[in-house]
């Protein structure tokens, strides 16, 4: 959850953020349903989100799913739930405006747009979005099925997940990134921009881990040095779940989530020649914010 306060001017400023990861894919949607578990889970949060909103006065609440309602048979009970709670209709975005609010989110995160072409992923729990751009314009988009949550569930067994399992997952990421591997070679992006969630934990660790550094809080575009990619996906594919809460930088509740998240992160890189990768903190939810500002200012 954002919010979000807005000026006399239409600027943005933060007044509070909340994120609670309650596993909407659990077990990679076995059934193509949203398990009980993870439904009560969802409730439950939103619940407690609706007593935040009313305590900070809130005007306008903007609520929208992703991949899970969009392909999860059961999605429609939780929503008409979840619209009652938040007495505000929840929209069921597709994966094409999924991608266009993460990379609007993206672009404003920037001091100045990348003038040659970039490649933006969002890793979320169900999906994964993938933008090529240039400047301020989209070239061509993706949403793919490959979330961390689903690709969690089918290939690591194990833990610390095992090499024959890293395989695995890596012949199938080839096949699913058929088209990506197309248009990478098609438009020749450089640089690499990690949209939130598993990158904003590579990016704690990078300070921490290597550069010795305080992480930057309040900033919202950071470099990632590639070669520190390498170095701490091979620390979190041989470290076990126990052994990662011991790594400073990792949230608890993404343990789970970063080996297969390296993986299919090294996956992309290897399409092409990316020569510089970042980290936004910016992504769909900044996007649905910029584009209300666009739209009421």
């Amino acid at each position: 959850m954002l919010i979000r306060g807005i000026d006399a001017k239409g600027q943005g400023f933060d007044l509070f953020s909340k994120q609670v990861h309650v596993r909407m894919a659990e077990g990679g949607l076995r059934d193509g349903k949203i398990v009980p578990e993870a439904m009560s889970r969802g409730i439950k949060c939103l619940k407690e989100y609706r007593e935040l909103i009313d305590e900070l006065g809130v005007d306008n609440i903007i609520a929208f799913g992703t991949s899970v309602f969009r392909d999860a048979k059961n999605a429609r009970l939780f929503v008409e739930e979840g619209t009652a709670i938040l007495d505000s209709d929840i929209e069921i975005i597709s994966g094409e405006r999924e991608a266009q609010l993460i990379w609007k989110g993206v672009m404003n995160s920037m001091a100045k747009p990348i003038s040659k072409p970039y490649l933006i992923l969002d890793i979320g729990g169900g999906s994964i979005e993938l933008i090529i751009g240039v400047k301020r314009k989209i070239l061509w988009w993706q949403s793919l099925p490959l979330g961390g949550l689903r690709l969690a569930a089918r290939f690591q067994r194990h833990d610390p997940i095992s090499q024959d399992e890293i395989e695995e997952l890596r012949g199938f990421l080839d096949e699913q990134l058929v088209e990506v591997k197309k248009q990478l070679a098609l438009h020749k992006p450089k640089t690499l921009i990690g949209a939130a969630g598993s990158f904003e934990t590579l990016s704690k660790m990078e300070h921490v881990n290597i550069l010795n550094k305080a992480f930057p809080e309040f900033s919202t575009y950071v470099s990632i040095k590639p070669d520190h990619f390498y170095d701490l996906a091979k620390l979190l594919k041989k470290s076990s779940q126990l052994e990662m809460r011991e790594i400073p930088g990792i949230d608890n509740f993404r343990i789970p989530l970063m080996p297969v998240s390296v993986i299919l992160i090294e996956s992309i890189l290897g399409l092409s020649s990316f020569t510089e990768m970042a980290y936004s903190d910016f992504s769909m939810k900044e996007g649905i914010f910029f584009e209300y500002i666009e739209q009421n200012f």
